[in-house]
């Protein structure tokens, strides 16, 4: 067994070589050659499978099947090519058997996933494995011509010259490819970012939770006080209209007392439709001011409007109560003594 110790010496060393080193048993050179296809191999079952894990499953299967199968190459020098082919066929055979069972490979993978974290906190897990879902969601959506050239690169440390080489083709195709490549990625990554954040929007399912959370919830500080307001104008509503009903039915039977010993000291006809016309008058206001006051009630109970306005409110009715009373009863006197005079 040869033993290389200068990293020089190995890459100069041929596919050839290394093919008759390995044939003739040398494990060192057959590590050299999975060394240096190694990059290569990963990355091509990668741009096909979308998955790391697998991708190096079947990688390894295909150096794998290579050493078993090295003394069938022909030619060594078209190494590269010949592993490339067998790994396209070991993707196509694992894409077969996973069609053909795709629940237990459902089973196995989580298995793996374990075991090669067995020192790693599960968020680290967690969250290596959704940003390898959202690498592959964004380079499916390329061209596999493009895609491969691109997960190429960026492994061979972004040497255009490996890549070339890996692929024989040349730099300048290189070239066309990852720019080509890069600018799909760009659109399609834009179009899933543009596509999640419009389905992340809230809808009428965060309204529903929203509100029953808040069933559980004791109301704000703020909130409370304002509940609090709302109940002590209800009560003042509640006490005003009362007292309001109790004074104007009191009022209307004295009104009506008034009119009959009114009636009964009018010395015209004249002096009559005046007493009538009063009485008439002090009844209509008293009637609005209880209709104005129930109306500020039931605003009070079903409206929105700030408590605080409507007792303003209330305060204003009252006063404009009292003033029309006292306005009226002033004109009333004065028509009184004008009716006498002209007598």
């Amino acid at each position: 067994m040869k033993i290389y110790n200068d990293s020089s010496t190995i890459e100069e060393l041929s596919d050839a070589s290394l093919v008759t080193a390995s044939l003739g048993g040398d494990r060192q050179a057959c590590g050299i050659i999975v060394n240096r296809y190694q990059r290569l191999l990963c990355s091509l079952a990668y741009s096909n499978l979308g998955n790391l894990s697998e991708s190096e499953d079947v990688a390894q299967e295909a150096f794998v099947e290579a050493w078993k199968k090295l003394g069938n190459l022909r030619e060594p020098d078209k190494l590269k090519s010949w592993l490339c082919g067998i790994l396209r066929f070991k993707i196509s055979h694992h894409r077969r058997s996973k069609a053909r069972q795709p629940i237990s490979y459902a089973d196995e993978l989580p298995e793996a996933d374990l075991l090669e974290s067995n020192n790693e906190p599960i968020e680290d897990v967690a969250m290596k494995a959704e940003e390898q879902n959202l690498l592959w969601q964004a380079l499916e959506a390329v061209p596999e011509t493009y895609r491969e050239t691109l997960v190429l690169y960026y492994r061979e440390h972004r040497s255009m010259e490996h890549v070339a080489s890996a692929l024989e083709i040349s730099e300048d195709a290189v070239k066309q490819r990852l720019s080509r490549g890069r600018k799909l990625l760009q659109e399609k990554m834009m179009s899933f970012v543009e596509g999640a954040l419009t389905r992340s929007a809230p809808g009428h399912v965060f309204t529903a939770g929203v509100l029953a959370a808040l069933v559980t919830v004791a109301p704000p500080v703020k909130a409370a006080g304002v509940g609090v307001t709302a109940a002590k104008v209800g009560s003042t509503f509640k006490l005003v209209t009362l007292v309001t009903f109790l004074a104007t039915v009191s009022g209307f039977i004295s009104s009506l007392f008034a009119l009959r010993a009114n009636l009964d000291q009018a010395r015209t006809q004249r002096e009559r439709k005046a007493v009538v016309k009063a009485v008439a008058a002090f009844a209509g206001v008293a009637v609005a001011f209880v209709a104005g006051m129930f109306g500020l009630r039931l605003l009070a109970i079903g409206s929105y409007l700030n408590p605080e306005y409507l007792a303003i409110l209330s305060q204003i009715l009252v006063a404009g109560f009292v003033v029309g009373y006292l306005v009226m009863t002033a004109r009333l006197l004065k028509r009184g003594r004008a009716l006498r005079t002209a007598e």
